[in-house]
């Protein structure tokens, strides 16, 4: 009889909760598979925070998935990856500067463009 009270995504044959020790089994087995026999089932929670932050999710939010009391502990633990994201940030700000000097370049052509005309009209008319 299947008996799935808690709505569990993963669960045993008849829907009840996986027994902890079939769950590391089976992680076990697939880090030998990956020839990682070193990774620990833990080691899990440091790959999703790494992985979420330099994906671009908020701290909050990790560290609500992380079940940390505060997101200062969170970045206390992953600041690694928010240095890196720091860099990445300033080479977005960079480019984003340097789109908006071309842009201004172009629009103060643009406008001699059309200064030179007027001038040459207003000379063209006398």
């Amino acid at each position: 009889m299947w008996n799935n009270e808690y709505d569990l995504v993963f669960t045993n044959e008849i829907g009840e909760p996986l027994a902890a020790h079939v769950i590391y089994r089976s992680y076990k087995k697939v880090a030998n598979d990956i020839v990682m026999p070193g990774a620990r089932f833990h080691d899990l929670r440091h790959s999703y925070a790494v992985a979420a932050l330099s994906s671009g999710d908020d701290v909050k939010t990790v560290q609500e998935n992380l079940g940390h009391h505060t997101a200062a502990f969170t970045l206390d633990i992953y600041g690694h990856v928010t240095d890196r994201m720091k860099r990445d940030s300033a080479d977005r700000m960079d480019a984003f500067i340097k789109s908006i000097q071309k842009r201004a370049k172009f629009q103060r052509g643009k406008a001699r463009g059309q200064e030179q005309k007027t001038h040459t009209k207003r000379a063209c008319s006398y």
